[in-house]
């Protein structure tokens, strides 16, 4: 499994830690699947491995009751059938990549630009939430050398796909360092005030822009046109990257002790070198 949040950072104006909440929902999120902690009883009853991207968002949600709230995004392998599910709501989310290629991304859920869907504990410290009801939900079948991004809005906002794919890893080996790259370009660009972001892109399709004297004071003259300065730069925010490649064992695994895992998706970082994660609200 694989999870991130990102809790919004306007708590901070009332004292609160942001990322209190965010790490609460992805706890509880792994304890519901892993079927620990205040889930174990619960889980006594389950017929083999659960999976429910979207029931651990639900049930994370509906147990964190910290002041905050957060976007979140959860996925899992399925190894038998080899395929992905995933569960996102907001504006972190992943992005699937074959070949150089994207396979798959998941959309952002706004109410409007710059305001995600988000979890909140309601009513104890918000006055409406989302709900889990309305995250989007994936399925993708999964191939050897497939490898999944996920992360905050810190990176989507900061990084175009094709220079995230130019430094994806060669091999499982190289997943670490690969994670690590795409956090540093993603922080670089976001305080670099003269990049051209995803993140302006998108402020200026929705028509917003620099006040006009801004525009003016920053007018500049090429190629016999005179040119107004318009919204650049990156944002910062906070960037989370985790990432994972996909194995697989092609030969059936000989019975025994020795059986060797069919599909191998590396989890959170903490336990497999192959999955990387950079960021404090990885879990």
């Amino acid at each position: 499994m694989i999870g991130v949040a990102d809790g919004v950072g306007g708590w901070q104006e009332s004292g609160v830690n942001p990322a209190d909440y965010s790490r609460t929902l992805m706890q509880l999120a792994r304890a519901y699947l892993e079927g620990t902690d205040i889930f174990t009883e619960q889980a006594a009853s389950r017929q083999g491995v659960l999976i429910d991207p979207r029931g651990a968002l639900d049930a994370a949600h509906m147990n964190t009751k910290v002041p905050g709230s957060a976007t979140a995004c959860v996925m899992q392998l399925d190894q038998v059938n080899g395929v992905l599910a995933a569960a996102n709501l907001g504006d972190s989310g992943f992005v699937v990549i074959r070949d150089g290629k994207e396979l798959i991304r998941s959309k952002p859920l706004q109410h409007y630009f710059d305001c995600p869907l988000q979890f909140g504990a309601f009513p104890e410290f918000v006055e409406a939430t989302d709900t889990a009801d309305m995250a989007d939900l994936y399925s993708i079948a999964l191939r050897p050398g497939d490898i999944i991004i996920a992360g905050t809005d810190g990176l989507w906002d900061n990084c175009y796909l094709s220079e995230i794919v130019s430094l994806l890893p060669k091999g499982p080996g190289d997943a670490q360092s690969a994670a690590d790259a795409i956090a540093a370009a993603a922080r670089r660009h976001a305080g670099d005030n003269e990049f051209a972001s995803p993140y302006t892109r998108e402020a200026l399709s929705q028509g917003l822009d620099l006040p006009w004297w801004d525009k003016l004071l920053g007018m500049t003259f090429k190629g016999g046109k005179v040119h107004l300065k318009q919204l650049t730069g990156g944002k910062m925010d906070d960037i989370t990257v985790l990432l994972a490649y996909v194995e697989v064992v092609d030969a059936p695994p000989p019975p025994g002790p020795a059986a060797v895992q069919q599909e191998h998706v590396p989890g959170d970082g903490a336990a497999d070198s192959d999955a990387p994660a950079s960021g404090e609200q990885a879990h």
